[in-house]
C-alpha cells in the first residue's frame, strides 16, 4: 500500500512525516459541519440527441357528423327510345253497322201522260199522285243526259223523293216495294212505290219542273260471329207455407215442406232458397238443411242426411253438398240454406226442407218456411 506524505513540524527544520492509509482511520478526527454551498457552476447546453422511435398508432377518433346535401345535379340527357312492345290481342268485332245510302238528284218535269217523254216522269193516277202504284222515269232527264246506269241501280227497298224544284216543301218520298222493271227499249224505268211521306202541294201539275233524287242502300255486310248463349232462368215451383207448425222432436231429421219440378237438360242447374223460421220456449239449436230425391220426400227417404253434423253433409242426396244455418234463443230462431244443384239428367225431382234439433228442446215447431226453386238454363 503506498504511503501518504504528510508534513511533521521541528523546530527549525521541515521534514516530510509518512502515515500509513491503514492509519488514517485511527489518525482521523470527528466530521465538521458541512460547509457553505459553493456557486453553481454554469455549463453550455449539449447537442441535441438524436431522434428516438416512432410510437404507435392511436385509436381512432369519433366519426364526425353528416355534412349537409350537396345540390342535386343537372337532369341527364334523355335516353334512347326503347323498343317497341309486342302487339296486343285483337279486339271483339263491334256490332254490325246500318247500311250505307248513296243519294243523286236530278231534273225532270212532271207528265200527265203514261208514257213519259224524255225528260219527264208520268205517275199510275196523275189526278192523285199521292195514291200511284208506280212511276215511270224516262232514261233521259231535263239537261238531256241518258242516266239509265243510275236508273237501274235503284233496288226494292230503295226511295224516291220527287219534289218541286222551286219550293222544297212540296214534296213526295216513295218506297220502291218491288222489283223494278229496267228500260229494255221502252224508254223509260218503271218502280213500284209505296207512300211514305209528303209535304206541301204534293200534286205536280203537267210539265212542272221537279227535281228526282235517289235514295239507295249499300250491300248488306256479312253476318258478324255468333254470340255466347246467353242464360234463362224460369220459375219452376216454390211458394211462401206460412205456420206449416210441423214439430221437430229431438234428434230427427223433420220434413218441413217439398217442392217437385221437372228438368228437360242434362246440363240444367237448380237453385234452392230456403229459410225456416220457428219458436222453441227452451234454449238450443237448429239446423236446416236442402234435401233431393226422385220420389216424394218422407222419412226413409233421409238415409243420406247426416243427422245432427254440423255443418250437414251429403245434404243432397250422393252429391257431398253441405249447407245450414242455425240460431237460438228462448222464443224464436232463424236458419237459412241455398244451393246451386246439378241433378245431371232430365227427370223430376223433389227438393225438400229438413230440420234437425241438436238438443232437448220439445216444443220447436215451424212458424214460417219458404222455399224458392228456380232452373237456370245454359
Amino acid at each position: 500500500m503506498p504511503k501518504l506524505p504528510s508534513t511533521q513540524t521541528q523546530t527549525g527544520n521541515s521534514v516530510p512525516l509518512y502515515v500509513l492509509a491503514s492509519d488514517i482511520s485511527s489518525l482521523r478526527g470527528p466530521t465538521g459541519p458541512t460547509g457553505a454551498t459553493g456557486p453553481g457552476g454554469s455549463g453550455s447546453i449539449g447537442p441535441t440527441g438524436p431522434q428516438g422511435p416512432t410510437g404507435t398508432n392511436g385509436t381512432n377518433g369519433v366519426t364526425g357528423p353528416t355534412g349537409p346535401n350537396g345540390t342535386n345535379g343537372v337532369t341527364g340527357p334523355q335516353g334512347p327510345t326503347g323498343p317497341t312492345g309486342t302487339n296486343g290481342t285483337n279486339g271483339v268485332t263491334g256490332p254490325q253497322g246500318p247500311a250505307g245510302t248513296s243519294s243523286s238528284f236530278f231534273t225532270y218535269r212532271a207528265d200527265n201522260g203514261t208514257t213519259p217523254a224524255s225528260g219527264h216522269i208520268t205517275w199510275s193516277n196523275f189526278g192523285s199522285q199521292t195514291t200511284s202504284t208506280y212511276i215511270r222515269v224516262n232514261h233521259i232527264d231535263q239537261a238531256g243526259i241518258d242516266i239509265d246506269i243510275f236508273l237501274n241501280l235503284i233496288n226494292q227497298g230503295d226511295e224516291l223523293i220527287i219534289q218541286d224544284a222551286n219550293v222544297s216543301g212540296n214534296f213526295q218520298t216513295w218506297l220502291v216495294s218491288g222489283p223494278p222493271i229496267p228500260n229494255t227499249g221502252s224508254g223509260y224505268v218503271q218502280y213500284p212505290i209505296t207512300l211514305t211521306s209528303s209535304g206541301g202541294v204534293s200534286n205536280f201539275a203537267n210539265n212542272h219542273q221537279i227535281i228526282l233524287a235517289l235514295i239507295t242502300s249499300g250491300p248488306q255486310g256479312p253476318a258478324g260471329p255468333t254470340g255466347p248463349t246467353g242464360l234463362s232462368i224460369s220459375w219452376l215451383a216454390g211458394g211462401s207455407y206460412s205456420n206449416p207448425n210441423v214439430l221437430v222432436p229431438l234428434a230427427t231429421n223433420t220434413l218441413i215442406t217439398s217442392q217437385s219440378i221437372v228438368t228437360t237438360t242434362s246440363t240444367a242447374k237448380i237453385l234452392i232458397l230456403a229459410t225456416f223460421e220457428g219458436t222453441t220456449i227452451a234454449a238450443g239449436t237448429i239446423f236446416m238443411t236442402i234435401g233431393r230425391s226422385t220420389l216424394p220426400p218422407t222419412a226413409a227417404t233421409t238415409i243420406n242426411l247426416a243427422n245432427g253434423v254440423s255443418p250437414l253433409t251429403n245434404a243432397i242426396n250422393g252429391n257431398g253438398l253441405s249447407m245450414w244455418g242455425s240460431g237460438f234463443n228462448t222464443s224464436r230462431f232463424t236458419a237459412y240454406a241455398s244451393v246451386v244443384d246439378t241433378p245431371g239428367a232430365p227427370g223430376t225431382y223433389y227438393y225438400s226442407v229438413w230440420a234437425y234439433d241438436t238438443a232437448a228442446i220439445t216444443s220447436t215447431a215451424s212458424e214460417l218456411t219458404n222455399l224458392t226453386v228456380l232452373q237456370v238454363l245454359s
